[in-house]
């Protein structure tokens, strides 16, 4: 064999080979395309569930079988998967063939207000049986939420987490009535917060309505009868009389009868006809009963105050007995 025909002999088999190459790296490298989309359940958050949507499509005039799906972040953790390598697989058919492929997990906790993450999937091509992992480029979401808070625990005793939407925020807690106080974060009404807010014998005590018992007197009269024909002696039946002793206020766990005056840090109060602790009334003031009034009197109707009418009475018969004297001479 000459040189010539040896040469040629090579490269023929250089050429030969080239070709094979160039025939796998084409089914290898099938044209395949796939779009990334996503729907959050309330915001694109980390720890919060989405649905990522990924839609491929085979361009090329074979079949493609696609193993199993991974979700990987810019930083190689993968946090989210499907299906599994060697199983039954989900055959693409080309060049119209086009397959959505759902994956539901949860965004990841980069340590940042963004991911950045791609989808890759394991891929049989037919002719040829070519397997590997194919990944489209990264994309990057960016996350929606503003949090101050996650809980209660992360505000203020005397406030309150507020999550509306993919917003956070520590909120006062409302005061609901003058009468309660604050618990866990919470407003809570007490029962009562003084005598009047609780029904008739009942008292407020440790912001709780007590009942108060209803205290009763019992006496108790003896008969003797002696005979003069035995010495056996009889006694009568017992006589129990039963009495409310409140007819009046409960005031301070006291019974105060109806028309009952007391001083109370230097305010004169009474307990009137309607069972409630009132203030004395001034002079002039609409009154029924003298013991409403701080004058102790009350006169058509009005509070009245006699001593002073008297005063004013005394000091006007001074003035006419000084005239009087003055006209004849006597002073």
């Amino acid at each position: 064999m000459t040189k010539k025909n040896m040469y040629l002999g090579l490269f023929s088999i250089i050429s030969v080979l080239l070709f094979l190459s160039l025939i796998s790296v084409t089914y290898a490298n099938q044209s395949w395309h796939s779009t990334i989309a996503y729907k959050c359940s309330v915001c694109c958050d980390p720890e919060k569930p989405v649905t990522i949507s990924l839609w491929t499509r085979n361009f090329e005039n074979n079949n493609m079988t696609v193993d199993a799906i991974k979700l990987v972040s810019s930083s190689d953790d993968i946090f989210a998967t499907k299906g599994e390598i060697d199983g039954f697989g989900t055959s693409i058919t080309g060049p119209d063939g086009g397959k959505t492929f759902k994956i539901d997990t949860t965004w990841p906790d980069t340590g940042y207000d963004y991911i950045k993450y791609k989808a890759c999937f394991y891929i049989i091509d037919w002719p040829g049986h070519s397997e590997k992992w194919y990944c489209t480029d990264y994309v990057t979401k960016k996350y929606e939420g503003n949090y101050e808070c996650q809980s209660d625990n992360d505000c203020e005793d005397f406030e309150y987490c507020d999550i509306s939407g993919c917003v956070s925020e520590c909120k006062p807690v409302v005061q609901e009535s003058a009468c309660g106080h604050i618990d866990n974060h919470r407003w809570i009404n007490y029962e009562c917060c003084s005598d009047s807010d609780c029904q008739v014998n009942y008292i407020c005590k440790q912001h709780e309505c007590i009942e108060v018992a209803v205290k009763t007197t019992t006496s108790t009269t003896t008969t003797t009868t002696s005979t003069t024909t035995s010495s056996t002696t009889t006694s009568s039946t017992l006589n129990t009389i039963s009495e409310t002793v409140c007819e009046g206020c409960l005031y301070e766990g006291n019974c105060l009868g109806y028309g009952t005056r007391i001083l109370k840090d230097n305010t004169p109060l009474y307990c009137d006809l309607n069972k409630e602790i009132k203030i004395q009334k001034e002079v002039d003031e609409i009154c029924k009963n003298n013991y409403e009034c701080k004058s102790n009197l009350c006169s058509d109707g009005t509070c009245y105050n006699i001593r002073e009418e008297i005063q004013e009475t005394k000091g006007l018969l001074q003035i006419i007995i000084h005239f009087l004297k003055s006209l004849f001479g006597l002073v």
